[in-house]
Formats: C-alpha cells, sequence, structure tokens
C-alpha cells in the first residue's frame, strides 16, 4: 500500500492514522509506503515534507515517529516541528543540518512526480497494489478491502503450492 498525501491535510491525517492502526492489526500481511503529496508551492507543507524527509536519513522509525507525532498537531509551523523531532527521538544536530541546508528538497520534488506519473489527484490517495482509494477514507471499508486482498493473495498461493506439490510427485 502507497500513501499519498499532506501532513496538513485533515482527511489525510485522518486516513494515514487509520493505515498505521491497519498496518499494526495486519502486522506481516501489509506495509504502507508514503509518498508526500503536497499543495504547490504551499510553504508549510514543503517545510514538514523536508522535515519529514530529515528523520527518514536517520532510519524508517524515526521517521514513522516523527509522522506519528505530526499527526497529533494542531499546528504546523517550526515549534511543532520541532517538538516532533523531539518526540521521534531524532539526533537534532544531524536533523538541523539536513533541514536547514534543505537537504531533501530534490526528493521531495521526486515525490511529487511520482505523484503525477501515478495518477495521483486528490489527496489522500492510497493504492493498494496498485488500485487508487481516493479521498476520505472509511477505516471499516478499508479493512475489509484489506481482509479480501489477503484472502486472495493467500489463495492464490495456496493454489500455487498445491500445482508445486502435484508436479513434483509425478
Amino acid at each position: 500500500m502507497i500513501f499519498f498525501g499532506d501532513l496538513m491535510c485533515s482527511p489525510c491525517k485522518s486516513a494515514l492514522k487509520s493505515l498505521i492502526d491497519l498496518e499494526q492489526e495486519f502486522r506481516g500481511h501489509i506495509k504502507v509506503g508514503f509518498n508526500f503529496f503536497i499543495p504547490s508551492g504551499d510553504r508549510n507543507s514543503i517545510m514538514i515534507s523536508e522535515a519529514a524527509l530529515c528523520t527518514s536519513e536517520q532510519g524508517p522509525k524515526y521517521f514513522r515517529k516523527f509522522i506519528s507525532s505530526m499527526l497529533n498537531q494542531e499546528k504546523f509551523d517550526e515549534d511543532a516541528i520541532d517538538h516532533a523531532v523531539l518526540q521521534s527521538g531524532t539526533n537534532a544536530d544531524s536533523f538541523k543540518s539536513c533541514f536547514f541546508n534543505r537537504q531533501h528538497q530534490k526528493l521531495l520534488q521526486q515525490h511529487l512526480k511520482y505523484s503525477n506519473a501515478m495518477g495521483v489527484s486528490v489527496p489522500p490517495t492510497i493504492l493498494i497494489n496498485g488500485e487508487p482509494l481516493e479521498g476520505a477514507i472509511n477505516t471499516d471499508e478499508l479493512r475489509e478491502l484489506i481482509r479480501r486482498k489477503i484472502e486472495t493473495k493467500s489463495s492464490n498461493w495456496g493454489a500455487f503450492v498445491r500445482r508445486l506439490k502435484y508436479y513434483f510427485k509425478n
């Protein structure tokens, strides 16, 4: 699953919270990737996105903790970023060097190009095995969709294994 969204967008925050919970619920069956899809020229969205990418330099757990902290913020400014960096356990000196030098400006542009290449036009959008789910997300419907995808994948895998066993018996 790939999430396309902006940490300042209310429906995006809600969808991302649901995805994080569902990833834990279906641990081992789904993995959620994150791709920024932000309004062009929105200074705060750019700042927060680049900050998140700076935390990812120190490892995925720091990125995820930063994202989780930002999901609980009401204000989106430099104080909120400082708080999220502190909450994530990210090394502050490394973060500041990355952030103030705008080291991930190009990477953010790649995120935006990828979103466009994938045909994403509405935040949030979730690609589930390449199928888009756009706009506000209903957690129960998403949970059911994930269950169906897992069952289908499991039944396809089971059929493949049975064919292999049959082939090697004969």
